[in-house]
């Protein structure tokens, strides 16, 4: 370090998981003032979700700018605590400086800014008063430059600033008795004395830090502006401390989505140990930072392959489907996926075992204790699946992502993973249209019969469920659901549907004709081949010709031309323009199951607070069809 007579070379480390979009500012402020700069990388979280490519992708792109002098890839004992790893990798950190010939280190986040000024001033009093290790105190900023979270701490927040290299971290470390992240507290020499009048021990330490005043050093923690909120949340070192942390996120998002000056006296909803999760937000009088670039400009999405279980109902009378799967879509499947079947069967009510599973033949079995009216594809299913996976032994395959599918529907899975490996947003649910019944009061169902959900949206929906009241009648569809949702997950009146669902095309061409045998439609991800009539019902050897048409669309798929030219635009429902309803009268809706429903041909935009109202005057509206 030219010009300074104690500190002989300083690096600095920085913990990124996530937050790279800001890495180019915050180092450009001080690459000239430090003389090595190293970031720790790990490639799967401390709750164990892989790291985004994004992410790995703009630290390898610094590093070729000239920013940052090395990557330190860790690998952590996942076995530890959460927070206990992080300790462990800032110190991890301060040996890799150390070898490098350090005297002086700073350890930081991927999200924590120091102005040139600042950084260039507090280096200069340190190395003058050759300090030891310093702390400086920070604000949090939400949503934009202009406004700040008000902490309930009356003095402050702290952080560790420049220390001597010999200084490590300890994890709940006493050494700092301000508020402080407890994984980064200076382990201090001390000496135990005891209290001679009293018998009680303290320390007497043998080394002091320096803290930095508020008008001297500060540091502009960038803690809720992010290019992705949510995911920040998801991989959060402290986010097991809350038990509805998802439920939280939810919340959280939506408030930060709409956030303005308008609204600013609602609070913030955060992870973070005060009533109602809410910290009250500022608003500062002037900027004080001026990053260089906009940091949603520094992110360049890439793909990431997500692991993805697809559960397939199947019935007694449709066991030659099962073996017409394993010889087309499910015979060749991507690493990472995997594929098991499920039946109801009634072991009676006074069965201990609530399901029996067979990993060769990959085949789950539900009591019908769990299944009720036919609704599968919602929590009776997802429980088990849950329970199964959390507690039983031959089950240890925990996907990111569950594709629930009919047996006489073709997945094809390759499309499925182009999907997820774009899609960032782990709370929105797909589903193949959507059906409203008559007979569910209205209620919305997959009119294709398949939903494709993130574990995490499956463990907020039995989250909410567990909630609602005991004995109290509750349908088992996917509306019901989103009631819960609602009432548990947001603050808001009004539907919030939109927070939830996306429709994919599917193709509902299912009538028998010659182009359903030679030539399927090819659009959407998932294709239904059951062969139905004009009036939606199964013909005869419908399993043969489901299966004839299944192995024809899979041929199709390995030529390429099943999606040739498809495109996938998810968009969630809205009824309006493109919605038609269908009244059956005579024998035919007497002998349908569904009387009323939907189909939603078009979904042009976000338009879902009105969809209760609408649905309630379908319901009554009458007539043959209604536009």
């Amino acid at each position: 370090m030219e010009g300074y007579k104690n500190i002989k070379s300083l690096g600095v480390g920085i913990i990124a998981f996530d937050a790279t979009e800001h890495l180019y500012n915050i180092i450009s402020e001080f690459r000239s003032l430090v003389d090595y700069v190293v970031v720790a990388v790990q490639k799967v979280s401390y709750h164990g979700r892989p790291m985004d490519p994004t992410d790995l992708y703009e630290i390898k792109r610094l590093k070729e700018e000239g920013l940052i002098d090395k990557i330190l890839y860790c690998k952590l004992d996942t076995a530890k605590f959460p927070r206990v790893q992080e300790t462990i990798k800032r110190n991890l950190l301060l040996r890799d400086m150390t070898n490098h010939g350090c005297t002086h280190a700073l350890v930081m986040d991927s999200d924590e800014f120091y102005t040139h000024d600042g950084f260039e001033s507090a280096l200069r009093k340190i190395d003058e008063n050759d300090y030891e290790m310093t702390y400086c105190r920070y604000v949090n900023y939400y949503h934009d430059y202009g406004h700040y979270l008000l902490y309930p701490f009356k003095e402050g927040n702290y952080v560790p600033f420049v220390a001597k290299v010999k200084y490590h971290f300890g994890w709940k470390c006493g050494d700092f008795p301000k508020p402080s992240d407890p994984t980064r507290r200076f382990i201090r020499p001390k000496i135990m004395r005891k209290n001679l009048l009293t018998g009680e021990e303290y320390p007497e330490y043998q080394a002091d830090y320096y803290e930095f005043g508020w008008d001297e050093l500060r540091m502009h923690h960038l803690s809720w502006l992010r290019a992705d909120i949510r995911k920040k949340m998801n991989d959060w070192s402290s986010s097991t401390y809350f038990g509805d942390r998802l439920a939280i996120i939810d919340k959280a998002v939506e408030r930060f989505s709409h956030f303005d000056d308008g609204n600013m006296q609602e609070q913030a909803t955060i992870l973070f140990n005060t009533p109602g999760n809410k910290v009250s937000i500022g608003k500062f009088e002037k900027q004080y930072i001026f990053p260089k670039v906009d940091y949603h400009d520094r992110v360049t999405p890439q793909p990431r392959r997500k692991t993805l279980l697809v559960l397939v109902h199947l019935t007694e009378e449709q066991v030659p489907l099962r073996e017409c799967i394993l010889d087309t879509w499910a015979s060749e499947l991507p690493e990472g996926t995997e594929v098991i079947f499920y039946s109801v069967s009634d072991f009676g009510k006074d069965a201990k075992q609530q399901f029996k599973f067979d990993y060769d033949v990959r085949h789950l079995r539900l009591s019908e204790e769990y299944v009720k009216d036919g609704f599968e594809l919602t929590d009776a299913v997802f429980r088990i699946i849950h329970e199964s996976m959390e507690k039983a032994t031959k089950l240890t395959f925990k996907p990111e992502y569950i594709l629930k599918a009919e047996v006489s529907q073709y997945v094809w899975v390759d499309k499925v993973h182009e999907l997820l490996d774009v899609v960032s947003d782990d709370s929105t649910i797909f589903v193949g249209g959507l059906k409203m019944s008559e007979r569910t009061d209205m209620s919305l169902a997959p009119f294709d019969g398949w939903c494709l959900m993130s574990w995490n949206s499956m463990e907020k929906m039995l989250s909410v469920v567990s909630k609602s009241v005991a004995g109290t009648p509750r349908k088992d569809d996917l509306s019901e659901l989103f009631k819960l949702l609602d009432v548990h997950y947001f603050d808001a009146n009004g539907l919030t549907m939109f927070n939830y669902l996306s429709i994919v095309p599917t193709d509902n061409d299912d009538l028998l004709d010659g182009d359903d045998i030679r030539k399927p439609s090819l659009h959407g991800i998932v294709k239904n081949c059951t062969v139905t009539d004009t009036l939606g019902r199964p013909v005869n050897d419908v399993n043969l010709l489901t299966t004839y048409k299944m192995r024809n669309v899979h041929e199709l798929a390995k030529k390429g031309t099943y999606g040739d030219g498809y495109e996938y635009h998810p968009s969630p429902a809205k009824v309006g323009d493109g919605t038609s309803v269908y009244v059956l009268d005579g024998p035919e809706g007497r002998n349908a199951e569904d009387r009323l429903y939907m189909l939603v041909n078009e979904i042009p935009s976000r338009q879902l607070y009105s969809l209760k109202d609408r649905m309630f005057r379908m319901k009554y509206c009458g007539g043959r069809k209604k536009g």
